[in-house]
């Protein structure tokens, strides 16, 4: 009787020593071990042998004392049900960890088998993992492996697997995502939700698949060689202030991909159409004129930056809300259109319109053109004009808008820049006023000014001399 309580003893004793149950296996065999597996209070979890999916199935009745499961000796073997099914799925091949296998369990560090060639579905999603070093031997991560993983911070690739929809999804302690090669194709949902990770895509990425950067905290973008932006791959990105994208090659761009990016000082463009919801609840100016033949439903809108609209030779249809609620909007530029109209949906300015239903907006049109525009049923609601005004480029690639109008004896100067000097002249060369405003927008009033004017304007090394009647 005192040899038996001794030698539990020595056991016990040893099993608080090395904090580690060690199984070794044979296929199908855990459950024999299935006790020991659920109410083991060690810390480790040692995993040897061979086992196929009926054992590593078990692995969800684990005890959450286990916070670290080495397999690093173990080999999976395959296996098919020739009775039942594991979630659905019959056959399962050599060195495949099934999906949900880990699923919300406890464990923080994990070994994986030497052999590992498949990580599956949802595999560890919304477990405790810190840290994942992914072995070269992986050749296949499916959808959603490692989502919801509160508390992952860092993920080495030691190799290039192909990589399921959404496997990082929702971590958002995540920072660090170490890999052999750079991702040029971004796989749905990637990054989507990670608050903390703030990597942007290599300048070489081809694709973002949908959702895949949402709510990351990624402040620049340089998209050069991009050819496809899924739908709201880069949407909610509060920290987001610039995005540069190559004007030269097509681009195809999805629904709400930088929609309510809050902090961008300019609003990307790109050729090819501007989709639904595109830059919807987004801040920033216009970059450069719009030349999508095609501007999509909500494309813009709620954008509360926004005082000029410039719409190239190229557009053709502009759809419902496009520009809903662009409270600080004061002109759109259709100068280069000529008489060529865009068909435009009658609510294409929502929330604009004052009591009558007009619009207090000036429709900036081609001199001789008044007429034409005036007879629209939308766009003769705007207060037409013909003003000498323009977006161009400055040095640096960093895009100017300036307005210079005359209206009565007031002369107007709207800029995106500070007005450093504003001077206005007689045609002789008198000088009739001069001012450093320093201010965005100036007013000059001149109740004796002649019918002609030249004015002068100059906005860093941005320069603008017109004349006005």
């Amino acid at each position: 009787m005192k040899r038996y309580i001794l030698v539990l003893g020595s056991v016990a004793m040893m099993a608080a020593t090395s904090h580690a149950l060690e199984i070794t296996l044979t296929p199908g065999s855990l459950r024999s071990e299935l006790p020991a597996l659920v109410n083991t209070q060690d810390r480790s979890l040692v995993l040897k042998g061979r086992a196929d999916v009926t054992d590593l199935a078990l692995l969800k009745n684990m005890s959450r004392a286990v916070t670290t499961l080495d397999m690093s000796g173990l080999r999976i073997a395959a296996y098919t049900y020739t009775n039942g099914d594991y979630l659905g799925s019959v056959s399962f091949s050599d060195d495949e960890i099934p999906p949900r296998v880990l699923a919300g369990s406890a464990v923080t560090m994990v070994k994986f088998p030497a052999s590992v060639s498949v990580i599956g579905e949802s595999a560890f999603a919304g477990s405790s993992l810190r840290t994942v070093v992914i072995p070269s031997t992986v050749k296949r991560i499916d959808d959603y492996a490692f989502a919801g993983c509160k508390q992952l911070g860092a993920v080495r690739f030691v190799g290039n697997p192909e990589l399921g929809t959404g496997i990082l999804k929702d971590c958002v302690s995540l920072t660090l995502l170490e890999t052999v090669v750079d991702l040029t194709d971004i796989p749905a949902s990637m990054f989507d939700g990670c608050s903390s990770y703030a990597t942007a895509p290599s300048a070489d990425v081809v694709s973002v698949g949908d959702y895949a950067y949402r709510g990351t905290a990624v402040e620049r973008l340089d998209l050069l060689c991009a050819e496809r932006l899924g739908d709201f791959c880069f949407a909610d990105m509060s920290s987001l202030t610039e995005v540069n994208i190559d004007l030269s090659h097509d681009l195809e761009v999805g629904t709400g991909a930088f929609f309510n990016d809050g902090a961008l000082g300019m609003l990307p463009s790109w050729p090819g159409d501007t989709p639904g919801l595109a830059l919807a609840y987004s801040r920033g100016r216009q970059k450069e004129a719009i030349h999508s033949e095609m501007i999509g439903e909500a494309a813009y809108a709620n954008n509360t930056d926004i005082e000029y609209v410039k719409l190239g030779s190229g557009v053709r249809r502009i759809g419902a809300h496009a520009f809903r609620n662009l409270t600080a909007l004061e002109q759109v530029d259709v100068t280069d259109l000529g008489t060529l109209m865009p068909d435009v949906d009658p609510l294409a300015f929502s929330g604009l319109e004052n009591g009558e239903g007009r619009y207090d907006i000036i429709l900036n049109v081609a001199k001789e053109t008044n007429d034409h525009w005036a007879g629209h049923p939308v766009w003769g609601l705007f207060n037409i004009n013909n003003m000498d005004t323009g977006i161009v480029d400055t040095p640096g690639n960093v895009p100017h808008v300036m307005t210079v109008s005359r209206e009565g004896m007031s002369v107007s100067v709207v800029s995106s820049l500070p007005v450093d000097y504003l001077g206005v002249f007689a045609l002789d060369g008198t000088v009739i006023h001069e001012s450093r405003p320093a201010t965005e927008k100036c007013e000059v009033y001149l109740p004796d000014g002649p019918d002609v004017l030249i004015v002068k304007a100059v906005s860093g090394t941005y320069e603008k001399v017109v004349k006005l009647r």
